[in-house]
């Protein structure tokens, strides 16, 4: 799924959620009794989920979608002319 796609759906999602959780903390279930109340409490957690469910569509992970064979970090082998100059004591301009 593409990110702009990801995202548009996670706001969506996002503002359900708050909505129905706002729903259930001010709303019209304040009067339910008896065995409603429990409709309540599965009402709230259903919307928490999907506002958590949203932060997953939102800030996908990235991470899981490079291959297994691709090294972590292409420069991490590579030598550079910093590096290998550096002196042996802090220098004050670094620190």
């Amino acid at each position: 799924m593409s990110l702009p796609v990801s995202r548009l759906i996670g706001a969506v999602l996002a503002l359900a959620g708050i909505s129905g959780v706002l729903w259930a903390a001010l709303g019209v279930p304040q009067d339910w009794t008896g065995g409603m109340r429990w409709m309540r409490s599965v009402l709230a957690l259903t919307s928490l989920g999907a506002i958590s469910l949203a932060a997953r569509f939102i800030y996908p992970d990235r991470a899981a979608d490079t291959p297994d064979d691709a090294p972590a970090n292409v420069d991490a082998d590579a030598s550079h002319g910093a590096d290998a100059a550096a002196p042996d004591c802090p220098d004050a301009s670094r620190v």
